[in-house]
C-alpha cells in the first residue's frame, strides 16, 4: 500500500468500535467511583488485530476547582466472551478536567492508551473507573471507543 494510499484512506488500516457506552455519574452518587460496563468486542470479527488504542471521551460539568479522574484503566479478555480476566494495565490518567473559576462544563478526552494484543484472547474489554472529586452535584458523562490496527487478515466488510 502506498504512502499516499494511507494517506486518503486511513479507515482501511483501522476498525474503531464502541468499548463503553455513555455512561452518567454523579458526584457522590450514581455511578461515581465506579467501573463502567464494558463491551466485549470479539477481535476475530474484526481481522485479529493486533493494537489497539483506548479513546475515552467525557463531558463534566464541574464547580470550581473540583475535578473528573479517571484510574483503574484495564484492558481484559476472554475466550468466550462471557469471563474475562486481566490482560494489560494502564498507568492511571488521574485528574482529566479541573472546573474553571465559577465552574463549567468541561469537555475532552483521554488518548494515548495504547497495547499489544498479540497474546491476547479473541474477545477483549475495556474498563475504567471515572470519580467526581465532589460530594454532590457535578455530573459527567463518559464513553470510550477503541481504535483497533495491525489486523493479520482485513476484515470482510
Amino acid at each position: 500500500m502506498s504512502d499516499r494510499v494511507q494517506q486518503l484512506d486511513i479507515g482501511a488500516l483501522i476498525t474503531p468500535r464502541l468499548a463503553v457506552a455513555p455512561t452518567s455519574l454523579t458526584a457522590g452518587g450514581s455511578g461515581d467511583a465506579a467501573a463502567v460496563t464494558p463491551i466485549g468486542i470479539q477481535r476475530s470479527a474484526i481481522g485479529m488485530p493486533l493494537s489497539v488504542e483506548l479513546a475515552i471521551g467525557y463531558t463534566a460539568t464541574l464547580a470550581a476547582t473540583k475535578t473528573l479522574s479517571i484510574g483503574t484503566v484495564k484492558v481484559r479478555h476472554s475466550s468466550d466472551g462471557t469471563t474475562f480476566t486481566d490482560f494489560a494495565t494502564f498507568t492511571d490518567p488521574g485528574v482529566v478536567a479541573t472546573g474553571p473559576s465559577g465552574g463549567a462544563t468541561v469537555t475532552g478526552q483521554v488518548t494515548d492508551l495504547k497495547v499489544n494484543l498479540a497474546g491476547a484472547k479473541d474477545y477483549v474489554a475495556f474498563v475504567f473507573t471515572p470519580d467526581l472529586s465532589a460530594s454532590s452535584t457535578d455530573t459527567a458523562v463518559v464513553t470510550a471507543f477503541a481504535v483497533f490496527g495491525g489486523a493479520d487478515r482485513l476484515p470482510a466488510a
